[in-house]
Parts: structure tokens; sequence; C-alpha cells
């Protein structure tokens, strides 16, 4: 773990550049509220779920927050999650020594998705949604159809980032992107990179991408 702190969210891009593997965010899906819950896993301890119900959830080390993480490198008060309406979810800093980490990216605020894999001290906390409310269970059970490595890459899809931006976000060559989405797609039946955003973004609930071309 190491590098800056960055700020992260969903990609809005004005115009669909050249390169082909673009997608470009439209206008937001219109979908209902979901509950949103937490796997916490630690060495040498049974995972468990702590369910998000209320607005505001204060991770760290010290009896006083609201999900305790007694384990290494966990600051006191060390991170928060916000809920942001109806079906966002906000990870927030709170300037812990060690840092948070978002998908191995360190960060200082980030909206979260399902799948997003957390990582406080030596915990490792998975977001995942209950229901997607509008979606059809095929859909919302889309992170589990696939690797871990290709759900990350099928979320880059859906948030509009090129295969070249993809393999610099995930550490890998574009040929290996390339690789991940083929399988991607034979695994879910799909003929192109638009039908995979938008299925992703059916699943997440996020802005439905579109096209840019080829």
């Amino acid at each position: 773990m190491g590098g800056p702190a960055v700020k992260r969210g969903d990609a809005t891009l004005g115009a669909v550049v050249d390169d082909p593997t673009r997608t470009r965010q439209v206008q937001p899906l219109r979908t209902e509220p979901r509950r949103a819950q937490l796997e916490i896993r630690v060495a040498e301890q049974p995972p468990r779920r702590v369910a998000l119900d209320r607005e505001v959830v204060v991770i760290g080390r010290s009896r006083d927050t609201d999900l305790q993480l007694d384990v290494e490198g966990v600051s006191r008060k060390h991170a928060r999650i916000s809920k942001t309406g109806d079906r966002g979810y906000n990870l927030v800093d709170l300037g812990a020594k060690n840092g948070t980490y978002l998908n191995g990216e360190r960060i200082d605020v980030a909206v979260l998705h399902h799948g997003d894999r957390i990582q406080i001290g030596t915990a490792e906390l998975t977001l995942s949604f209950d229901e997607v409310a509008g979606a059809e269970p095929a859909v919302a059970a889309l992170a589990t159809a696939m690797s871990a490595r290709e759900w990350e890459v099928a979320q880059a899809v859906a948030e509009g980032l090129t295969n070249a931006e993809i393999a610099t976000r995930l550490g890998i060559s574009k040929r290996t992107v390339a690789t991940h989405l083929e399988r991607i797609f034979e695994r879910l039946e799909l003929h192109s990179r638009a039908a995979l955003a938008h299925r992703v973004a059916l699943a997440l609930g996020r802005p439905a991408p579109e096209r840019g071309r080829g």
C-alpha cells in the first residue's frame, strides 16, 4: 500500500475521445432505495457481516466507534461511511496514520459501489447490496458471475474507462484487460462493450453508460 491520497468518484465524460474502448456517462437510472452491508475479513477470524443501517458509520479501534476493528494498523477513529440519498455511500478517511484504501488505492474521499473492497489496517471490508430494486436477479448477482478481477474490470468499463486506463488502475497490461473482457463476454453471453457497461450500470444503480463507437 502506498502512494498519494486521491479523490475518486463516478467518471463523467463530456465527450467521447478517439479511443474506441471509451464509454460515456449519460442520465442516471431511477431506482428505489437499497440496503447495504459490509463483509469483514480479518486473518484467523471467521468473516462477519454488518448492516449499514445508519446515516453515518464511524470505523476504528475505539469502543466509541460505530464499527470497532481492534486489529493492527487501525486508528482510534480511522474512517467514516456516510449515506448520501437513497442509494449512495461515501467513504471518508479521518486522517488515519496508515491510511484508508479502496480497491488497493489510497483515498481521502470516495464514492462506494457494490463489490468495492475497503482496506483498513489488516481488515478487509467488502461492500454489497442486499437487493437492487428494479433489476432482475441475474443482474443483481452480476458480481458473483465472474472472478474478483473480472468484476473490477467490468466496473471500470461502466465508469467509462478505456482499456489503457483500466490497465493503469489495476496494475495489469492492456492485453490482460482484453483477456478479462473476452471471458466476461463469454460468461455473460454478451457481444459488445456497450452491453456490458449497461448491464453493470443496472446492477449498481449507476448512470447508464453510452458506448462511444466501435
